[in-house]
């Protein structure tokens, strides 16, 4: 019985890895390599000082493998730009991709059209898509879960 118990629950585990964490970093990275995080704005920086906790929150009516992602806000895309500060517009639906989040829709391509010097504060915009002239993928850093 002990052995049955043990398949069920490691059968269960791949879907619980497909559900984005409740508090996460997104990471950005570049060829394989770190090159920043978002902060709570939605915006792209190389300094790791600023890096924010995103929460998620469940889509009511969802199968819980899409959220909505809240910096300071509401994450949207609308606008073409990842905004997570007053945006305008309607929520970003957000989903796992193996370790990169995904957009729903657009797939898990961001881009920028500079990479941030550490100093830089205030950030980059993350361009939704492969517009800009740096491409990149944001990845999920679980805080908790």
């Amino acid at each position: 019985m002990q052995f049955k118990n043990a398949v069920l629950f490691l059968s269960a585990f791949p879907a619980a890895l497909a559900i984005l964490p409740m508090t996460l970093e997104l990471l950005v990275f570049q060829d394989g390599q770190r090159v920043g995080c978002v902060n709570g704005y939605g915006k792209f920086i190389s300094s790791t000082a600023a890096c924010y906790p995103f929460r998620t929150r469940d889509i009511e009516g969802s199968d819980n493998k899409n959220l909505w992602a809240f910096g300071y806000g509401t994450c949207s895309t609308e606008s073409g730009v990842f905004d997570c500060y007053e945006p305008e517009g309607t929520p970003a639906i957000f989903t796992h991709n193996g370790a990169d989040l995904e957009l729903v829709g657009s797939g898990t391509t961001f881009s920028a059209n500079s990479i941030p010097s550490s100093s830089d504060t205030a950030g980059a915009e993350i361009i939704v898509g492969s517009g800009g002239s740096e491409q990149f993928f944001l990845q999920v850093h679980s805080l908790s879960g």
